[in-house]
């Protein structure tokens, strides 16, 4: 059985290192995964954003998705072109484009709703260290 959960992309403020502006990851429990990446405990690349000064914003998720969606879209290495804070007018495009709901749901096996497609309701999310 395919486990179901929360795909997410973080924005950082500055590039980090070898100039990377994004953070993409999957979990079940998105608020714990996040209070581990604001903790210092989650993945490398955080860790050494937030050491070396940067600060990081919860920019998109994708709710009810697999980690084959994740996988998915990290093969794509186009993480700038699903961010809203990169690109915030082409996004509101893809939300409404039936050919991209179509492209998603094929990749992620279940039904993808306006909700899963959009930035999460909830109020951005800063790393401690800046973003205010």
């Amino acid at each position: 059985m395919t486990q179901l959960g929360t795909v997410y992309l973080l924005h950082f403020a500055a590039p980090g290192p070898g100039r990377a502006r994004h953070y993409l990851g999957w979990t079940q429990d998105l608020g714990a995964r996040l209070q581990r990446h604001l903790g210092k405990r989650g993945s490398r690349l955080l860790r050494a954003v937030v050491a070396a000064g940067g600060s990081w914003t919860l920019s998109r998720t994708w709710f009810h998705a697999t980690r084959q969606l994740e996988r998915a879209l990290k093969q794509r290495h186009q993480h700038a072109r699903l961010c809203p804070i990169c690109r915030p007018a082409a996004l509101a495009r893809h939300a409404a484009d039936e050919r991209f709901r179509r492209h998603i749901r094929g990749v992620s096996g279940g039904p993808i709703d306006r909700g899963a497609m959009m930035e999460s309701d909830s109020p951005p999310l800063l790393a401690p260290n800046g973003g205010t």
